[in-house]
């Protein structure tokens, strides 16, 4: 570095453009953010800062000094350092198809007065040190150039500080807000005589760290620990973002009792942040997860997106649209337990439905089949050479004929006619009742001769099941068929170590769980989850019905953090902590069990059929074609008779 040279310069001369008093308030500064070495960045104009080094010196810190040339003596307005540059980005077409339009971004690229190279002083960008200050001083427009041209030139990172110190003018730390990358901290130190209106008698800091908490902006006394939210969140209040209790699934893992959070997820997050000390504000919003018309993210993702909020906890479900989200956020899975359930071959609604009565059942409604086919072939077009029946001929015949057509005005007499006529309706009413999604209570019956109580029991049936392991690390779905989804989760960063493996007690309890997946549809999953202790559907109540449009699904139950976000590092490392330490693995082992919440209030509407309602209408069924079908043949040997 080519620090000794100007230091030795610096410190021979023997005027200073800061008074004892700036100098006390940069000194505290530097001392609550733990400096051990200072970057000096002044013009060359204003080399005399022996009286600032000599106290930085005096605090134990180390300092290096670089003066800035080719600052021309006329410049009097800020010019940011930044340009924009065209990009290419998608947009949603009427018709739901996405076009490529030209647009412009802001590209953070140095032009102008004021160019200067930190490249000779690290060996790498950005600095990523969080013991290391770069503290600007000298004139407010200058600073501003100055300050404006080291972000753009990528010098500082995560844990990076950049200090402004003006010697003349006020500064406003609002016009470094679209300069400053993710994580840095950004501090403009003012004498309480030039901007009274910021600062109290004591002094303040103007204090921002953009595009962390949202780009918001907090004055922070010195009176009190400067930065500890960077390292520990102590105080901070993050805002997440979950869905409203808008059915049964999420109201499990998360959902809002009194002043606290309940479910799963709810209690591990209250746990995770009263470890950080950090104040958690939940925004609660209706599930809306898809694209806009321009193809941007509306609803949680939206949020995320554009920084609105520091977390989404909850259950995301993930599909093949959904996983482009992982391009500006990064999943930490906080269920110990996470399961993706593959059926071992294709099926189809008919192998389905199969499977919802046992063998006795289907060889009745098989006979049942075979009996309405006969009396169909028989009353439809009777045999040549039969006898008629002593009504007018075919009645039943064109009584069927009536009801199908709708139109036909001829009334059966005979009482098989109107009998047979009336089971016909009763079985068309059924089957546009099931057509129309009116009896999903049946469509959501177990496919299962036995219905599976435990995850464990999914393994005897054929049944390919994942368990997350741990909570620090990220998921990675290798069975997924989407390579989509292959993709974003080989991308996703995967703690190496071995020590996260959860105990055995935790694999048992997973295996336990009732918790089961129940059908799939041709064109797509069927999830149902079962819970044995709702009140409200009873003993084998469904909590949740969810059609997707792959074969497999993926309901994550995780923390959703903007990419880049120094809450990354800090949760991920709090959750390796209380992993190490046990504190995670105890929580869950001692956690609630899983209860359904009461559904939300609906409008009135159609109702589906209960089981016992489809029962009953069946027997109905089948008894009017058993009755029709013996008045018929009674029918038929008296009409032999009489002949």
């Amino acid at each position: 570095m080519m620090s000794t040279f100007w230091i030795l310069c610096a410190l021979t001369a023997s005027f200073s453009l800061i008074s004892a008093q700036e100098t006390g308030l940069l000194m505290e500064t530097l001392n609550i953010l733990e400096t051990k070495h200072v970057v000096l960045v002044v013009p060359r104009s204003q080399e005399n800062t022996s009286s600032l080094l000599k106290s930085i010196y005096s605090q134990g810190m180390t300092a290096e000094m670089l003066l800035e040339d080719n600052i021309p003596p006329d410049i009097d307005e800020f010019s940011y350092m930044c340009t924009y540059r065209n990009i290419t980005k998608k947009i949603r077409n009427p018709d739901g198809s996405c076009m490529e339009k030209e647009d412009e971004i802001l590209e953070f690229k140095e032009y102008g007065v004021g160019k200067m190279r930190f490249f000779h002083l690290y060996d790498r960008l950005p600095l990523n040190r969080p013991d290391v200050v770069v503290l600007v001083h000298g004139p407010n427009i200058w600073a501003m150039n100055t300050a404006a041209t080291l972000i753009c030139d990528h010098i500082f990172g995560s844990w990076d500080t950049l200090l402004l110190y003006p010697t003349v003018g006020a500064v406003s730390g609002s016009l470094l807000a679209p300069h400053v990358f993710l994580g840095t901290r950004v501090a403009v130190i003012q004498d309480q005589t030039i901007q009274a209106f910021m600062l109290d008698s004591q002094g303040f800091l103007k204090f921002k760290t953009v595009g962390y908490w949202r780009q918001s902006e907090a004055a922070v006394s010195l009176t009190e620990p400067l930065l500890p939210p960077l390292r520990m969140l102590e105080g901070v209040n993050l805002t997440a973002i979950t869905y409203e209790n808008h059915n049964l699934i999420s109201g499990r893992y998360i959902h809002k009792t009194g002043e606290t959070l309940g479910g799963t997820l709810g209690k591990m997050a209250e746990v995770v942040m009263w470890s950080l000390k950090a104040n958690l504000y939940m925004v609660w919003t209706p599930p809306i997860l898809q694209r806009a018309d321009n193809c941007s993210w509306i609803g949680p993702f939206g949020n995320m997106e554009r920084w609105e909020n520091d977390l989404d906890i909850g259950p995301v479900p993930l599909n093949r649209e959904r996983t482009s989200a992982g391009d500006f956020t990064t999943f930490i899975y906080l269920a110990p337990a996470h399961y993706i359930i593959r059926f071992p071959k294709p099926v189809t609604d008919i192998l389905l439905v199969v499977k919802i009565y046992t063998p006795e059942v289907w060889a009745t409604i098989v006979a049942s089949v075979f009996v309405v086919a006969l009396a169909f072939w028989l009353m439809w077009e009777p045999p040549v050479g039969l006898p008629t029946t002593r009504s007018r001929k075919h009645a039943t015949a064109l009584a069927f004929r009536a009801i199908v057509y709708q139109g036909y005005d001829h009334k059966p007499k005979s009482n098989s006619g109107m009998l047979f006529g009336g089971i016909f309706y009763l079985t068309v009413v059924v089957i546009d009742y099931t057509y129309n999604g009116l009896m999903t209570a049946v469509l959501s019956t177990p496919r299962f001769e036995v219905m599976p109580e435990k995850i464990e029991d999914f393994l005897t049936l054929g049944f390919q099941v994942w368990i997350q392991k741990d909570f620090s690390k990220y998921h990675e779905m290798k069975g997924s068929p989407s390579p989509v989804i292959q993709q974003l989760f080989r991308e996703a960063e995967i703690d190496p170590r071995d020590d996260l493996i959860p105990p055995p007690e935790v694999v048992q309890r997973s295996l336990e769980e009732k918790i089961t997946i129940m059908g799939i549809w041709p064109e797509g999953a069927l999830n149902a989850y079962i819970d044995y202790d709702s009140k409200i559907y009873g003993n084998r109540g469904v909590c949740m019905l969810q059609k997707v449009k792959e074969p497999l699904h993926s309901d994550v139950r995780a923390w959703v953090i903007p990419k880049n976000s120094p809450l990354l590092e800090i949760i991920n490392n709090r959750m390796r902590w209380m992993v190490d330490t046990g504190l995670m693995w105890k929580y869950y082992l001692e956690a609630e069990e899983p209860q359904c919440l009461p559904p939300p209030s609906k409008p009135p509407g159609p109702q589906p059929f209960s089981i016992k309602q489809l029962g009953a209408a069946f027997i109905i069924l089948m008894s009017g074609c058993t009755a029709a079908m013996l008045s018929f043949i009674v029918e038929h040997l008296l009409g032999c008779i009489n002949a």
